[in-house]
């Protein structure tokens, strides 16, 4: 499947997210039309350019976990058709993306 994707979205979450993004994008290179990383702070230094990178908590979800989550939905939600988007988790992504239900 991945090698028969015209484009890649990478949504990479976790502790090891931005590792897993890299390694994502040397193995697909031009196939990959966006990504999106979910980390805790703080922020790595030497990201390439094309990783957007944003934070959220861990060990314990904040506003900043319900923004990621939030972010992330959206960037799946802009997959277009015939477009693959490559979930990478790691620990803790379930406390850096966290969307509770309204109520």
């Amino acid at each position: 499947m991945l090698a028969s994707a015209g484009r890649v979205r990478i949504l990479a979450a976790g502790k090891a997210a931005v590792g897993m993004a890299r390694a994502a994008h040397e193995r697909l290179g031009a196939k990959v039309d966006a990504t999106l990383v979910v980390t805790a702070a703080p922020i790595p230094t030497g990201l390439a350019g094309d990783l957007n990178v944003i934070l959220g908590a861990h060990p314990l979800p904040d506003a900043s976990s319900v923004a990621a989550g939030r972010a992330a939905l959206e960037f799946v939600a802009h997959a277009g058709a015939g477009e693959l988007v490559l979930l990478l988790l790691s620990g803790g992504a379930s406390a850096m993306m966290a969307v509770p239900a309204p109520g």
